[in-house]
């Protein structure tokens, strides 16, 4: 049955994992077995070359603490939306943005819900937002990538995006601001781990196109998560004003 597609919701993105907890699910849980594995067959049987696949978690809108007793971050507000342009995403007031814009704006990733429909995580621009509408054949592609994800650990921490909309390269965040740079660029950013976070369907194979460079135990600006798996540190840089 092809899901329903549930309307944007920033309390719905607020509940997500932040992005060093979903990278050690996606370690302790061997994500990367399922996406080469039964999700690529998933990708063959639709050739489904309009899709890739991303690690998806909550923005951060604020600098992280690992101090136990912090506030907790604020989230984002119910008019905010991630919104992306090119190699670039951020967290847009959409109060700000003229009706011309708006009627342009189209969801191009979604996450998967408990009761089986699916929701936008992220938005962008279109030059033609009939043709980014989801089909039929689209939400049958959807639908059979939801059936092997449904349930498991990691449900929360997976999404599909429009290929098209799906920046190739490392990731880097600043503040609300994310900019993806090209493969080459990877070396300069610190850390010892790189971590594959999206996939995209090209030449009947699914292939690496999200990097995002950690490092373990690190005590310095980004954010650290302590888990049972490990610590992780994102690099995820706050300027400061």
């Amino acid at each position: 049955m092809a899901p329903t597609v549930a309307a944007y919701s920033s309390a719905q993105i607020n509940g997500l994992s932040a992005e060093g907890t979903a990278l050690l699910s996606f370690e302790t849980n061997k994500v990367s077995e399922v996406i080469y594995g039964a999700l690529k067959d998933v990708f063959v049987k639709h050739s489904a070359t309009k899709f890739g696949l991303r690690i998806i978690h909550k923005p951060s809108a604020s600098a992280p603490t690992d101090q136990k007793d912090a506030a907790p971050e604020p989230g984002l507000k119910d008019g905010d939306r991630i919104i992306r342009a090119g190699n670039v995403a951020l967290v847009a007031d959409i109060s700000t943005l003229s009706q011309e814009t708006l009627d342009q704006i189209v969801p191009v990733a979604w996450g998967f819900k408990a009761d089986g429909s699916i929701f936008p995580v992220e938005l962008a621009i279109s030059a033609d937002p009939e043709k980014d509408k989801l089909t039929s054949a689209d939400l049958a592609f959807i639908a059979d990538v939801q059936a092997i994800v449904s349930g498991k650990p990691y449900s929360s921490i997976l999404g599909v995006s429009l290929a098209a909309y799906q920046a190739v390269g490392v990731k880097n965040t600043i503040g609300v601001v994310s900019v993806t740079l090209p493969f080459e660029f990877v070396d300069l950013f610190g850390g010892d781990t790189r971590h594959e976070t999206a996939w995209g369907f090209v030449d009947g194979e699914l292939q690496v196109q999200g990097l995002v460079v950690s490092s373990r135990g690190a005590q310095s600006y980004g954010d650290i998560y302590n888990s049972p798996g490990g610590q992780i540190y994102v690099n995820n840089y706050y300027p400061s004003y």
